[in-house]
């Protein structure tokens, strides 16, 4: 989030009340290594649907979408992504274009997965454990037999 100035910009200022300014401009940025922003989209205030010819994924897995447009296909460039963002349909959708995903899911965003939260919980800070999770059939069309491999770590908060 960027911190508000005195400029007159209604309606494009979003409250956030965990931040250090509680007031500000929210802004996606996609950049590299090295810090260089390749591409960033501010919000005005609502939420366009998905690029064309791409699923709609929901807010975040759209916006994703729209950021990785001016990212080349099929050269398997790695994307890293904060958890808020990630969902299982958006890495598949992204691996299936030839762009390697990684990002913490959410248990919430993992359907069919059992992992028990308070055992999770009681573990220490640094604990991951792994699942592979087979995919059979999904809405978003993943070939028969795909695997996707998912990690879980504890962080507080």
């Amino acid at each position: 989030m960027i911190p508000t100035t005195k400029a007159r910009t209604s309606g494009i200022r979003q409250y956030n009340a965990k931040k250090p300014h509680k007031w500000g401009y929210l802004n996606y940025v996609l950049s590299g290594v090295s810090g260089f922003s390749y591409d960033f989209e501010l919000f005005g205030g609502k939420y366009p649907g998905p690029p064309e010819n791409c699923p709609d994924l929901g807010v975040p897995g759209n916006v994703v979408q729209r950021l990785l447009k001016t990212v080349s296909d099929n050269l398997n460039h790695k994307i890293f992504v904060d958890n808020w963002y990630t969902s299982l349909q958006l890495m598949a959708n992204l691996h299936k274009k030839g762009i390697l995903p990684l990002g913490t899911v959410q248990l919430r965003r993992a359907p069919n997965i059992n992992i028990n939260k308070k055992a999770l919980e009681k573990k220490e800070r640094g604990y991951c454990s792994e699942k592979v999770l087979l995919l059979i059939t999904l809405s978003y069309q993943l070939p028969v037999g795909s695997t996707i491999k998912q990690s879980v770590c504890v962080h507080p908060m």
